[in-house]
């Protein structure tokens, strides 16, 4: 799944690229018409620079919708002092 996304952490630029969501969880829920997915956002080059959520639904066709999506940005770490 390939979008567009502007991602700001702290005080860095907006980053304007298209990125990639790699799902690490998938859980749905035993009715099987809810599911949440979420994971890691990637740039080309393969940094980490977001992670996401969403929750999608299954409809009467069987086709999965995405009914919410949130990301947030992967900040970097604060050096240990």
């Amino acid at each position: 799944m390939r979008f567009t996304v502007h991602i700001r952490c702290q005080q860095t630029a907006p980053l304007k690229n298209k990125v990639s969501r790699e799902p690490e969880t998938v859980l749905i829920l035993e009715s099987g018409h809810l599911a949440l997915s979420t994971g890691p956002v990637r740039t080309p080059d393969g940094r980490h620079v977001a992670n996401y959520s969403s929750v999608w639904r299954k409809n009467a066709d069987g086709q999965w919708k995405i009914v919410f999506d949130k990301g947030y940005p992967e900040c970097p770490k604060p050096a240990a002092e």
